[in-house]
């Protein structure tokens, strides 16, 4: 038990302390690294580590399970793969995460990152037509069958979910996801073109948002006839596909991912966990880049089979809706798909929705599913979900309570942060882009009171951060974009309806082919009079712009910015004019790094973003020079007697010249002695090589050249 202390009444547990102290040292070091969203992930994961026990692996193990589908024997293909380029290399290396691990090799994808970076030359050049070679030759399956079980095998990992079970984190050699990546690339289009109309989870920009708004339409649509509208759940989808089954039908409908697939998965792998590997015997890693793409694969033949006129796939998450007795037809197909592919549905966790029936209705086709489906569950409008998003605006206040108390955990733990980074997290990962899909995908507009309850939430936890009161019109600067004087934190009133609109006008087109057999369009009525309640020079003019959020956003912005202009008095006008230049919010977009000289601390960042925003930073009092400060703090910038800060930010200047001419491997001298001008003036440093003509790795006679500040 940790030990527990009484401090003003409120228990006080060492323990818990422990954990967050470590949370916040793990996202200050990725944030100082340059990786915002693991820090992200650091910060607002409750996740932990399951132990590495005989238990945990036979947990692991179940995921995982023996292959009943029979062996697949090898294939080889009269058929060449499109070789690989340089720029897909780079662009597959450029696509991991920065935190992203290694696997059982333990080359991180970062090295890569680094050894092919511009910095390196020639170098990085030929390295990156080295790779491409290697790719080619595990893109066609030529790896050697000798290394087959551990080159596609990956280091596992658990984590604990719910209170008895685990969840898997397979990771493979980069190498290998590197190879997947490219393949996805290369296969991108052809593919989407065979999912099509019914696939919208792989290669489809806004899929999610697209069937959401679909179902929305359907579901509050009046048929003539009674409607039941289905939700398909698979049991451990990806790792349950038979792989006799899967390699064949990406023999047929895939053959340029076939070498690489078959290779990969013809054979038994390996998973490590602990000292034991464990067996991949079944269906595909999860982990690997090419595990969506196999799955849709695998179950188009299924998908493109049904005869719901609604019909709706993202990855494995299933939507079809029609007539009962066409309903019943599909989920007989579904259910039956089992034999061939080893997909099980988990029926329990299946939901069942009715439109335009009544009571009775309801009852009977409730009866008929449950008798295909037993355990199916029945959901009414309040919680009937899709895709993480409520269906109905009945269900959004419950969601929107529950985004706001996950969002919350991130925002205490930022508050424990240092400034700098902290803002530079909530900047750009915690503040309006946490809840942008669920206003794009729901009217949350319609909730004007949880909308200011969120921005209520951003503007004290800015506030806890910098340590600087954000009142009125400081709140209404800082809520703006950088590019006009803000701090990013944009407010999710203001951010609501454009969202939502511009989500709808992007997804139209995907929408119309979805609901095609209804005659549904989503853009109706209900949508344009909501645009007509918007001032005509805020819409956007044409069809092609309404599709981008940030053309329904910007002349409100513009307009806001321009409200606190011409209220103002000079002093605003002039820290308005100054804030919204380019280079002005050039330290909120750097990364807080010590080890760059670009960190910076806490008082300093606090005083900084009270200055842009023209925040009260101190008390009124008398300055030595003999003037009153204002509550403003401006003084301080121009004070005749403020000479230390002017030394401590010159001397600043000329170190972190120094450190940059240093990791260039450029000897120099910070304020070299013997050294005059003409003019009388010292210089503030010099470089030990000539910089006229370039730098030059060995020069005789060397001679000098001063660096003035």
């Amino acid at each position: 038990m940790s030990k527990v202390l009484e401090t003003k009444g409120v228990p006080f547990s060492f323990k818990a302390v422990d954990k967050e102290s470590s949370v916040i040292k793990t996202a200050t070091r990725k944030v100082s690294e340059g990786d915002v969203k693991g820090a992200l992930r650091v910060l607002c994961s409750n996740e932990s580590l399951a132990p590495q026990t005989v238990e945990t692996a036979a947990k692991l193990q179940t995921k995982h399970p023996v292959d009943e589908g029979g062996t697949f024997e090898e294939v080889k293909l009269d058929f060449e793969i499109s070789p690989t380029e340089v720029g897909d290399v780079v662009k597959a290396i450029r696509s991991f995460p920065l935190s992203s691990s290694g696997g059982i090799g333990g080359l991180r994808p970062r090295h890569l990152k680094d050894l092919t970076s511009f910095t390196c030359g020639d170098s990085a050049n030929e390295l990156l037509k080295t790779v491409s070679s290697l790719i080619d030759i595990i893109r066609s399956g030529l790896v050697q069958k000798d290394v087959l079980k551990v080159f596609f095998g990956a280091s596992l990992t658990a984590l604990n979910k719910g209170e008895n079970d685990v969840r898997p984190i397979a990771v493979g050699l980069v190498w290998r996801r590197v190879a997947g990546k490219i393949s996805n690339y290369k296969i991108r289009e052809q593919l989407v073109r065979k999912l099509k109309p019914f696939q919208f989870g792989f290669g489809i920009k806004g899929g999610a948002e697209a069937l959401v708004h679909a179902v929305r339409e359907f579901c509050k649509t009046r048929h003539d006839k009674p409607m039941a509208l289905v939700k398909f759940d698979f049991e451990n989808a990806f790792n349950m596909l038979f792989r006799k089954f899967m390699l064949g039908e990406v023999k047929d409908v895939c053959p340029e991912l076939f070498p690489l697939l078959q290779q990969a998965y013809r054979l038994v792998s390996n998973l490590y966990f602990a000292d034991n590997p464990l067996l991949s015997q079944r269906g595909y890693q999860q982990g690997d880049p090419l595990g969506p793409t196999g799955f849709c694969i695998g179950i188009m033949r299924m998908t493109h089979s049904l005869l719901s006129r609604f019909n709706g796939w993202y990855l494995d998450d299933g939507t079809i809706g029609d007539e009962l007795s066409t309903v019943l037809v599909d989920i007989q197909k579904v259910l039956s798909f089992y034999d061939v592919s080893g997909l099980r549905l988990n029926t329990k966790k299946c939901e069942v929705f009715f439109i335009n029936a009544t009571p009775d209705e309801e009852a009977h086709m409730y009866a008929e599913i449950s008798a295909l489906l037993p355990g199916i569950k029945k959901v009414d409008e309040s919680s009937l979900e899709l895709l993480g998003t409520p269906i109905f605006e009945t269900g959004l206040k419950r969601m929107f309570s529950s985004k706001t108390e996950s969002v919350k955990l991130m925002c205490d733990r930022l508050k424990l942060m240092d400034v700098h980074p902290a803002l530079c997290v909530f900047r750009k990962s915690l503040s309006g882009c946490r809840f942008n899909y669920l206003m794009r995908t729901s009217r949350a507009y319609l909730l004007p009171d949880h909308l200011r309850s969120v921005d209520e939430m951003f503007r004290s936890t800015l506030e806890a951060i910098t340590n600087v009161r954000l009142e009125g019109l400081s709140w209404d600067q800082a809520s703006l974009p950088l590019s006009y004087g803000g701090i990013g934190i944009r407010r999710v009133e203001d951010l609501a309806i454009p969202a939502y609109l511009s989500s709808v006008y992007s997804s139209s087109e995907l929408c119309d082919v979805i609901l095609q057999k209804f005659n549904l369009k989503i853009i109706n009525d209900q949508i344009l009079q909501l645009i007509d309640e918007i001032p005509r020079n805020f819409v956007p003019e044409t069809d092609t712009l309404k599709k981008e959020q940030r053309n329904w956003d910007l002349p409100k912005i513009k307009h806001q910015f321009d409200e606190l202009f011409e209220n103002g008095d000079l002093r605003t006008r002039a820290r308005l004019l100054a804030s919204s230049t380019k280079e002005s919010s050039k330290w909120l977009q750097v990364i807080p790094s010590s080890q760059l000289g670009l960190l910076l601390d806490n008082n300093s960042a606090r005083i900084a973003v009270g200055l842009r925003v023209g925040s009260k930073l101190c008390e009124e009092h008398k300055c030595i020079c003999g003037k009153m400060v204002e509550r403003d703090g401006l003084h301080g910038l121009s004070c005749a007697k403020c000479a230390e800060g002017k030394f401590a930010r010159h001397d600043t200047m000329n170190n972190i010249f120094a450190h940059a001419f240093s990791s260039a491997g450029v000897p120099n001298i910070i304020q070299p002695p013997g050294v005059s001008r003409d003019d009388g003036k010292r210089p503030d440093g010099m470089t030990l090589i000539p910089w006229s003509h370039g730098f030059v790795e060995s020069i005789p006679n060397t001679t000098t050249t001063a660096v003035s500040s």
